[in-house]
């Protein structure tokens, strides 16, 4: 009879550690988006970026809509070597031409739709995507909206290049 108990407690006992090797594997697979993409602060989609600066410009958010922008640390190590750009500027050059760019963009998006409350109702990008190696530009982004107060439908100039990597999305920059 003990044998019969041991048995069953080895197979118990091996069962468990099959249990927990896949509970394991379950989290492995349930990597954190940030960390799969290596983007802080990443979003699951481009519908969920653009939500997101849209509750941020109704607030008059700043910060928050520059915490949405690739930062410059992601830009130079996880983008920069694989764009084209890097045959014809220096990363310094590009960098900073998007941020004075998208600062005044932000500033102008705030002016113009502060306070609103702006339903997205579609995107659609009309310069197309390009891909390269693990990074995907959505480039010329077109924002369809609804504005709360009247129902009237309209596109936003907001944002212009969204990136994609690994399943998280980022603002690129701002359309100024």
């Amino acid at each position: 009879a003990s044998t019969g108990r041991g048995k069953r407690r080895i197979l118990s006992g091996s069962a468990d550690f099959f249990s927990l090797g896949l509970c394991a594997l379950l989290v492995g697979c349930g990597e954190s988006l940030e960390a799969r993409s290596g983007l802080e602060g990443a979003f699951p989609s481009d519908t969920a970026a653009i939500q997101a600066a849209l509750e941020a410009v109704e607030v008059e958010d700043r910060d928050a809509l520059e915490g949405m922008l690739l930062t410059r640390d992601e830009h130079r190590t996880l983008v920069w070597d694989s764009l084209p750009e890097k045959n014809y500027f220096s990363f310094d050059y590009v960098r900073l031409l998007n941020e004075k760019n998208s600062k005044k963009a932000i500033t102008r998006a705030l002016e113009r739709y502060g306070r609103q409350d702006l339903e997205l109702v579609g995107i659609e990008y009309e310069k197309g995507t390009e891909t390269y190696g693990d990074v995907t530009l959505h480039r010329g982004a077109q924002i369809r909206v609804r504005r709360s107060s009247d129902g009237e439908v309209g596109e936003i100039a907001l944002v212009d290049v969204l990136l994609e990597r690994n399943g998280g999305w980022k603002l690129m920059n701002y359309v100024e």
